[in-house]
């Protein structure tokens, strides 16, 4: 009788305990941030604890850090850095980058931006030469009213579209891009549009051309100064975008 008696104040010794600690950290949290790693904004957040940021190490092991636990102690250890995708022969798509798959949301300081899907179209209502229509989001991350065209060109210099092996898919549909995208939104304001990329080929060319599907977008940023006058900046020295069309979330 004694020792269970013993053994149940044990345990509520040792719950009230893990509840005191919880408490007290709960209570020394004084904000949770959004965190983006690696360019994408991630499902999980950081807090600030005594003016200093902690982030899950879940976070830390996507940018390549070694995380192993031995008892009471975690230790850290830089992993080797993963090499980057091979570019084509050409140079046309090795501008760096922020970079992810077919539904990550990418974020640049800026922008957070998002395919939303890649599908075959045509020009001229389906009469015309083949094409591919790519899906896009963004999102206004400042606190001013700004439009994409603020980042990317307003008539599509520096937006590609790649097949495997680094051949174009298309070229892109400047004015398309003017008349979808040149928009201001306001902060956390979201536009949705196509921009598209046609070939210099006819309807009969559609088989082959559809089988080729595109498997890289590359949005470049190609001059910062227009965000810098607005007294804004990028997070990062990579603010264009790369997407990779072969995988997705």
């Amino acid at each position: 009788m004694r020792q269970n008696i013993t053994r149940q104040a044990r345990t509520a010794l040792l719950t009230a305990g893990l509840l005191t600690a919880g408490l007290t950290l709960a209570q020394g949290v004084q904000s949770v941030l959004d965190l983006v790693v690696g360019g994408q904004v991630s499902s999980t957040h950081a807090i600030v604890v005594k003016g200093e940021a902690f982030v899950p190490v879940s976070a830390l092991t996507r940018l390549g850090v070694r995380a192993t636990r031995s008892g009471n102690t975690l230790t850290l250890t830089a992993g080797a850095s993963t090499p980057g995708p091979v570019s084509p022969v050409g140079g046309t798509n090795q501008r760096p980058a922020t970079e992810g798959c077919l539904g990550d949301t990418l974020f640049n300081g800026v922008w957070r931006v998002k395919v939303l899907a890649v599908k075959a179209v045509a020009r001229d209502e389906g009469a015309g030469a083949p094409g591919w229509g790519v899906d896009l989001e963004f999102r206004n991350a400042t606190s001013k009213d700004i439009s994409p065209t603020i980042s990317i060109d307003a008539f599509g210099k520096g937006i590609y579209l790649f097949q495997a092996g680094g051949n174009p898919a298309g070229d892109i549909s400047g004015d398309g891009v003017y008349y979808t995208f040149a928009k201001d939104l306001p902060p956390g304001g979201v536009l949705r549009g196509q921009m598209r990329f046609y070939a210099g080929s006819d309807r009969t060319t559609w088989p082959a051309f559809t089988a080729a599907r595109p498997t890289k977008l590359i949005l470049s940023v190609l001059n910062p100064t227009p965000v810098k006058n607005e007294g804004l900046a990028y997070n990062t020295q990579t603010p264009s975008f790369r997407v990779d069309l072969t995988c997705s979330k």
